[in-house]
């Protein structure tokens, strides 16, 4: 059984891991779709900070989330659990998790 988590608005900077390859996710058959969604959001953030902010409804909060934004095709990248923060992936806590219980998350949890 997968159980899907969504994405968390709020996310940890950083990571030690590759940049994002695309064809090295989940579902392949998406990979085409992520590229074309992935290049417009980097255009637009890279382009017209203040327009990315009001497109995808940033507050004053999360003005620092446009400029990782436009550079998502070269910044190191991090396990979905480790990247993600909020309520949802507050309470999962990682960050404690054993050997066994990381292997039944990612085997289980989609996000």
């Amino acid at each position: 059984m997968r159980i899907l988590l969504s994405p968390s608005e709020t996310k940890s900077v950083g990571g030690s891991g590759a940049p994002l390859d695309l064809a090295s996710l989940s579902l392949p058959a998406l990979t085409d779709t992520r590229r074309s969604v992935a290049g417009a959001l980097v255009a637009m953030c890279a382009d017209d900070p203040d327009g990315a902010r009001t497109a995808l409804g940033l507050g004053d909060s999360l003005a620092a989330e446009v400029t990782h934004d436009a550079h998502l095709w070269s910044s190191p990248t991090a396990p979905a659990l480790s990247r993600y923060t909020g309520v949802l992936y507050d309470a999962l806590d990682q960050s404690s998790f054993t050997r066994a219980t990381r292997s039944r998350a990612e085997s289980r949890l989609w996000i």
